[in-house]
């Protein structure tokens, strides 16, 4: 798996990750950080843990009643 050092997480190949699903998403699990997916150089999709997008949600969701007052 070709890997390149992206701000706090990898970047890998759509190709990559159809070949190296199972790494790919230990690797996430392990380090806490994003797997960015690019298609023909332009970014496609995001792989994070479940762990990391329950921390997203909580964020949102608290902003959002923030906002609402």
């Amino acid at each position: 798996m070709n890997r390149l050092t992206f701000i706090n997480g990898a970047i890998v190949s759509a190709t990559d990750v159809r070949k190296s699903w199972s790494k790919i998403v230990q690797c996430v699990k392990d380090s806490h950080k994003p797997v960015f997916v690019y298609t023909k150089n332009a970014p496609e999709a995001v792989v994070l843990s479940f762990e990391e997008f329950q921390k997203m949600q909580e964020i949102i969701e608290a902003v959002r009643r923030e906002q609402l007052g």
